[in-house]
Parts: C-alpha cells; structure tokens; sequence
C-alpha cells in the first residue's frame, strides 16, 4: 500500500473508529490539524471513508407483545417493512437484530453464530465497534452454499468488526457417517471450538422451513433427499435450526442426519441465555411456530406479516 494511502487509511479509522479529534491524532501522527482535515476529506473523496445514512426501523409493539405472550418468549422484536421483497424483509429484519445485540451484548462474553442469508443480513448491519468478546462458530462449514452465508466467513466478519476474538470451526457440517463425526471431534483443533458450546451467552441462528414449501439448503442443495423429505414431511416436520428438526408442536425429531453433523447440540442451544432467532417470510411461518416452541429459541427477529401469520397458526 502507497505511504500516503496507508496515512489516509490510518488517519481514518482513528476519526470514525476509534473516535479521536482531528487535534488528538494530528498529535498522534506527528502532522498538522489542517494535514488530517485534508486527509479526511480525501478519504470520502476516494472513498476509503463510505457513510451510509440508515433510516430508523418501524416496529409492531403490539405483535412484540402477542408474541411475548403467546410463547412465553424472553424477547420479540417484530420489524415493519414496506415492501414484500425477500431482500429488503431480511435486511430490515438484519438492522433490528444487529441493533439487539449491540445491546445485550458484554464485554467477555461469548457470541455462538449459524449461518445463513438472514444471519448474513446481521452482521453486515453490525457497526464497526471494538467489543472484547468470543465469536464462535456453531457450526461446520457447508462448502456448497455461497462464501457470503457460509458459517466460517460470516464468524470472520463480526471478529473483524468486532476486534472480537474468533473460534472457528475447521470442518465439514455433514460428514459421510456417525463415526467420522465421532472421530473428528476428537481432534485438539475441533475440540478448541467446541468447548465454547456449554459457555456461550447469545447464539444467533436462522430457521429453514420444510413446509409448505421448503426453504432449506439442505432440500436446494441436494443433501436431503426426496424420500428423505418426504418422511420427515410424513413425521409432520416443518423445518429446522440446523441441524435439530421440529414439528408444529415443538417436537425434536432425531434423524439419520443428527449424528452426521458438527454443530452445537439441541440441549446445549435450548440452555443458552440469549438465543436469537432471525427469520421472516410466510413461507417460514411454521417453521417459526415450531422453533419458538422447541425451546430451541427464546427471542425471535421477524416481520410484521410473519408475525400475525405466526400469531394465526399457533391459535389455530
């Protein structure tokens, strides 16, 4: 990187970051008030500096509280968005849970992080800002899905955001049997990660739906078949929260599957203090209905729409 581009940089992340004067870091760098005010707007010129002006979310008191009540949940938070588009749902649904857990969220605590589109949409909204904590990754990596929803690059992001420090989770989500899995978790590296689950604070995962119509990677990328679909479908599942499966009811339903994956354990998730679930779209409704009452979950992140088809579904 060129000097000058290296200063700019450097002068910038000390003004937006790390919240010094113009005055402290001219101090700093040993160069003129005047020389970092130019660096600065260079900065935006070029645009090392990008400043995006986010509008402030609507949200559905109301929903937050039927929700509440109705399942006995620690936290709702219920977003309105404008617009039907999947996108714009989930990155509304993103900027409010990036909110939440900038505000739960303490010094030394331990983060568990899933992964998926929505999850995605989260941690892009989560603000450049030192915050001592673990990251872990609570599950294996799916080498299928795109870089951008992948648990291990999702896990990189917030520590980079964060300052945080991450632990990674260098395996394969679904192994070809039980005593792979078995002797994979045996390895120091594996086992490094892996004895965070029993100490994290706050879990962060998606819900992928089965029915009515499947939202799962596991249908769309082929790793769940059809005779295995439907028998899980014939069980009365309705989606799950990788890799733990559940009917309407809240119903765990152990699968071939289960003992195949790396990932953090129904008991260990149903025990964490902060278990945030981010979801939204109509054709997840069920699967939401059957997270919030595995226990799985005790905080959910959805849209309006969802949430009054959520309410419908579990007085039905």
């Amino acid at each position: 990187m060129p000097a000058d581009l290296e200063l700019m940089t450097r002068v910038a992340k000390m003004f937006y970051e790390d919240n010094l004067s113009q005055v402290a870091i001219a101090r700093k760098v040993g160069i003129s008030r005047f020389k970092v005010a130019r660096l600065l707007s260079r900065a935006r010129a070029e645009g090392i500096v990008q400043i995006r002006i986010v509008e402030p979310l609507d949200t559905a008191p109301d929903l937050e509280c039927a929700l509440r009540q109705q399942f006995g949940l620690k936290k709702a938070i219920v977003v309105s968005v404008s617009t039907d588009d999947e996108r714009s749902v989930k990155q509304g649904i993103g900027r409010a849970a990036a909110h939440f857990l900038m505000e739960i969220l303490e010094q030394g605590q331990t983060l568990g992080v899933s992964f998926g589109s929505t999850v995605r949409e989260v941690i892009s909204a989560i603000p450049v800002h030192h915050r001592p904590i673990h990251v872990v990754q609570i599950t294996g990596s799916v080498p299928t899905l795109g870089l951008d929803v992948n648990p291990n690059e999702l896990v990189r992001q917030i520590t980079e955001k964060c300052r945080a420090e991450g632990h990674f989770l260098y395996a394969p989500a679904i192994l070809n049997s039980a005593s792979v899995r078995d002797s994979l978790l045996k390895e120091q590296a594996i086992k490094d990660t892996v004895r965070f689950y029993d100490e994290i604070d706050v879990a962060l995962v998606g819900i992928a739906a089965l029915y009515p119509e499947p939202t799962s990677f596991l249908v769309q990328q082929g790793l769940l078949g059809e005779g295995e679909l439907n028998a899980l479908l014939g069980e009365g599942v309705v989606g799950h929260i990788f890799p733990h499966f559940f009917d309407v009811f809240g119903t765990l339903h152990e699968t071939d599957l289960n003992k195949r994956t790396v990932a953090i354990s129904s008991t260990q998730l149903q025990k964490v203090p902060w278990s945030i679930a981010v979801a939204g779209g109509l054709a997840k409704a069920y699967a939401i209905v059957g997270a919030i009452r595995s226990r799985l979950v005790n905080t959910v992140v959805t849209d309006a729409k969802t949430a009054t088809t959520v309410l419908e579904i579990s007085r039905g």
